[in-house]
């Protein structure tokens, strides 16, 4: 990292690779890049405690465990209550994305399940006192998931 806490190319060079394999060591990310491992270890130490990287993932295929219902919920949210909402949403396990946002919508989720009925439960359940509207978008196909690459 640069004095000022900038990411410079190697450390944007590490995060690349942790993107692809989180798992691997720092040896073998120090093999790859052609630096120490000592330098690998520091730079990744330093990415976290300044919370660039804040934690380690393991991806999974969802529909291999039966979570085949996968939909996008706009919300038009009642402005008193849309903190409210959006703390409400954040806790709900099945809502992998909340985005707030400009446009039609005032929130956009992105929701997975393993039936219809469990969509329709969760729609149903949906706190009616802070929502004007919603529409639900079923996902038919999924072309491209992931995180941006730096």
């Amino acid at each position: 990292m640069t004095g000022n806490g900038e990411c410079d190319e190697l450390d944007s060079r590490i995060l690349r690779e942790l993107q692809e394999n989180s798992r691997q060591s720092a040896r073998a990310l120090a093999e790859k890049l052609g630096v120490a491992v000592g330098t690998v270890q520091n730079r990744i130490q330093k990415l976290e405690q300044n919370k660039i990287i804040t934690g380690y993932h393991c991806h999974l295929d969802y529909g291999k465990l039966g979570y085949n219902v996968v939909a996008i919920i706009g919300i038009k949210a009642r402005r008193e209550k849309l903190a409210e909402l959006e703390k409400a949403l954040e806790s709900k396990k099945e809502v992998y994305a909340l985005m707030e946002v400009t446009g039609t919508f005032d929130i956009m989720i992105a929701v997975i399940f393993k039936s219809i009925s469990g969509l329709n439960k969760f729609i149903k359940d949906l706190p009616a006192d802070s929502i004007k509207e919603t529409q639900t978008f079923l996902v038919l196909k999924s072309l491209k998931e992931g995180h941006y690459r730096v």
